[in-house]
């Protein structure tokens, strides 16, 4: 029999259902993409995904003295309460990005937007000389600290809106210094130039960074500075067929150059057999940042926001095996700090648990496999050799295998004969 206490219980929750919010841009990792990856902080948590963990308190004194830093010690309190009205204000709208609610008081809630933007606003300026950084600062003297608190800064669940961010630095900059600071995504331009895609960062035009721009978060701001140029580029998605590794192309006669970067990082290109690859630079916390910017676009679920994993899919095509990875270096494509093992490994895991659902390269796809079509004849020569020829576990005898090279060998002299007066 059911209980009265089960009903009551029961109505009690209906009364205060809610949808989860509709416009949210800050999300909790699947854990189709969590398992092959991090995707929680090491360091600081920003936000309320990992808020309060235990692991990451010692980062919460740093981030109280940075804001002290920050608003400086003359009338603090009138400052602090200012601030504290400006997030208020946009409580409602925070609340709203994230994907889930969470149990904090309007007090917590704000005070949790408060700080973490202050501390971020602060961590900006000191990297380029507009806040000084006192000896004692952990962050700047400790080595690692800093680059780890990048990356934690550009995981998907730690994450500010960017409004508060920017309503933040707007008063910061008007009130609290004595020269006017650059634009907020000037300094994040500058304190987030990653070394994996340095071209496309070497490629923004310095106007378009005075401009400010409506983005979501920290995360969505980087890899917009990756993925502009081709942000309004809409291409044929339908040809998903994948194209052979680098090894395999090579055989055909394809040529690599590395690309320059007037391209941008996305600007690989197929044309009369040469394929064009901008240099990417593979550092220890590569993966993460990459699979981080895929994870986002995962999680936005909008077909033509599928940059990062497009990329990440034509990469995992060309680069099986570490043969590949010693062309590319020689190539100057690929410069690495992992061994040639772990960085196939790296261009393998990349796109593991996710889907382009619009896929950019399409057309490149293509283009390379009707180049392959038109020289059947050395692709099969090729096949054969290595299927037969070039296999100890061939069944083919001694005699065979002479035989068979003296045919292929007439072959491809018809054939090369046939090319020149074509």
């Amino acid at each position: 029999m059911v209980s009265f206490r089960s009903l009551h219980s029961l109505r009690t929750k209906l009364e205060s259902a809610l949808p989860l919010p509709a416009r949210s841009s800050i999300y909790r990792v699947p854990e189709t993409l969590r398992r092959y990856n991090e995707m929680a902080p090491n360091l600081v948590s920003i936000g309320p995904f990992h808020h309060g963990r235990e692991r990451l308190q010692a980062m919460e004194e740093m981030k109280i003295w940075y804001l002290n830093c920050l608003l400086g010690k003359q009338t603090l309190a009138d400052r602090l309460w200012d601030l504290l009205l400006k997030i208020e204000e946009q409580e409602y709208f925070c609340r709203e990005c994230y994907e889930e609610r969470f149990p904090l008081s309007s007090d917590e809630f704000v005070e949790m937007m408060l700080v973490d933007g202050c501390f971020i606003i602060e961590l900006l300026c000191k990297q380029q000389g507009h806040s000084p950084v006192e000896d004692d600062d952990a962050i700047f003297k400790t080595q690692r600290m800093l680059s780890t608190i990048k990356n934690d800064l550009l995981l998907v669940e730690n994450q500010l809106p960017w409004r508060v961010l920017y309503c933040l630095f707007k008063v910061v900059d008007v009130d609290f210094h004595r020269m006017p600071l650059p634009s907020l995504r000037q300094l994040a331009f500058l304190f987030f130039q990653n070394p994996t895609f340095q071209q496309s960062f070497e490629s923004i035009r310095p106007l378009n960074l005075e401009e400010e721009f409506e983005s979501s978060h920290l995360l969505e701001t980087v890899r917009n500075f990756v993925v502009q140029p081709y942000k309004e580029v809409v291409k044929d998605t339908e040809y998903r067929t994948p194209i052979p590794s680098v090894s395999e192309l090579l055989e055909i006669g394809v040529k690599f150059v590395a690309g320059s970067s007037n391209n941008g990082q996305l600007g690989i290109t197929f044309r009369n057999g040469v394929m064009e690859i901008p240099p990417i630079i593979i550092k220890e916390d590569g993966e993460c940042f990459i699979r981080n910017l895929i994870a986002y676009e995962q999680c936005l679920q909008k077909p033509d926001q599928c940059h990062m994993t497009s990329y990440a899919i034509l990469l995992s095509q060309l680069i099986e095996s570490v043969q590949d990875v010693d062309f590319l270096i020689q190539k100057k494509i690929i410069t690495t700090e992992l061994s040639k093992v772990s960085t196939a490994s790296f261009f393998k895991r990349l796109s593991k648990g996710s889907e382009a659902m619009f896929f950019f390269y399409g057309d490149l796809a293509e283009e390379v496999n009707e180049y392959i079509k038109r020289r059947w004849l050395r692709t099969w020569l090729i096949r054969v050799k290595r299927n037969y020829l070039y296999n100890p576990s061939s069944f083919w005898s001694v005699s065979n295998g002479v035989a068979v090279i003296l045919i292929l060998t007439l072959t491809q002299t018809i054939y090369t004969v046939l090319s020149y007066y074509k």
